[in-house]
């Protein structure tokens, strides 16, 4: 599997570190926000092949987010964002949603590096993105 750059947008340290650890002992660059705004920074700066991120933050929902990131120039055009959540809102699973997947914490790891072992192919899951 080839190394990428992956960005964890999440408040929880337990959430970040747990996977981080995990996707750099496979080899991936990680990169860490803490919240919404600075993971739109981080986004803009590193230009990740994947971004998990968190639905609910502290300062702007998950949803706002991905908006956000898809409508930077600098995205790299096959870029993923899976959804990260304790729960799979009906709305993450249409079309119309800005995520290529989604996880529902905690995170079951096989299914996360199955899913990134599918990079760059694009929707996982049918029905997203």
């Amino acid at each position: 599997m080839k190394s990428l750059t992956i960005l964890l947008i999440d408040d929880q340290p337990d959430i970040t570190e747990s996977i981080g650890i995990f996707l750099k002992l496979e080899g991936h660059t990680v990169q860490i926000a803490r919240n919404g705004e600075q993971g739109i920074a981080e986004a803009q700066r590193c230009r990740p092949h994947i971004i998990i991120l968190d639905i609910g933050l502290p300062d702007l929902d998950g949803l706002q987010v991905a908006q956000r990131i898809r409508a930077l120039p600098s995205s790299p055009p096959q870029q993923w964002i899976i959804a990260l959540s304790g729960y799979a809102p009906s709305w993450l699973k249409t079309t119309a949603s800005p995520f290529d997947n989604y996880l529902i914490k905690p995170p079951d790891i096989v299914q996360l590096q199955h899913m990134i072992s599918n990079y760059p192919h694009i929707a996982v899951n049918a029905g997203l993105r």
